[in-house]
């Protein structure tokens, strides 16, 4: 018999279990194939695709974190509107109140205004005066009084009487019986003489408030 060109095996060596180095990857897949033949987990199948780690979830979050941003804003839009809003109001209110605390001060100014009364200063005795007419002898008696309401200008009246009679004395001699026999011409005569009252008044300086120069009788003969 001729000898074999390939070197026979060891039975023994046949026969024997092949072993790996511990954590080598001959001995996980000896082991998986063994294990797999046993029936205790199912043949491992190597897909080549590696699994990755899911990223929807983070992606969803980003869009929620970016809404958050417009409702901030609008919340302080709106609280600053709301600021704004309450000034103004309040503005408007404390407007309102100090213009119906002015209107009672107002009318209480108004109404103490309106208590002062009239006061009447009477130059007394009556005037009588020789009217300037040139075809007959003509004369005028009239009772004069000067109204205010102002008790400094009534006493001025009563100290400065003396000049205003004369005042009054010169202008009442200036007039005629027919310039008087109608009602305006007693009226222009008022106004005449009210604007010597103040004359007098004003020359001495004092309260000069008179305001009508009234004739309580009026006879031209």
């Amino acid at each position: 018999m001729s000898a074999s060109p390939w070197p026979r095996r060891n039975s023994a060596a046949n026969g024997a279990r092949r072993t790996f180095p511990a954590g080598s990857p001959g001995q996980l897949t000896h082991g998986t194939r063994l294990a797999s033949r046993r029936g205790e987990f199912p043949p491992f199948v190597d897909t080549g695709v590696v699994p990755v780690a899911s990223k929807p979830a983070a992606a969803a979050d980003a869009p929620k974190k970016k809404s958050k941003l417009p409702l901030i804003i609008g919340a302080l839009v709106l609280l600053g509107a709301g600021v704004a809003g309450g000034w103004f109001f309040q503005q408007r209110a404390g407007g309102g109140h100090a213009a119906a605390d002015a209107a009672p001060a107002g009318e209480h100014g108004a109404a103490a205004k309106a208590k002062a009364g009239a006061t009447y200063f009477a130059l007394d005795p009556a005037f009588v005066v020789n009217l300037a007419d040139t075809d007959a002898t003509r004369y005028l008696q009239a009772d004069v009084q000067v109204m205010t309401r102002d008790p400094e200008t009534l006493k001025a009246l009563q100290d400065q009487a003396p000049a205003i009679r004369n005042r009054l004395l010169l202008l009442f001699g200036q007039q005629t019986a027919a310039g008087l026999a109608q009602r305006s011409g007693k009226e222009r005569l008022q106004d005449a003489a009210l604007v010597e009252v103040k004359k007098v008044l004003a020359g001495e300086g004092g309260p000069n408030k008179p305001e009508a120069v009234l004739f309580t009788s009026l006879v031209v003969q």
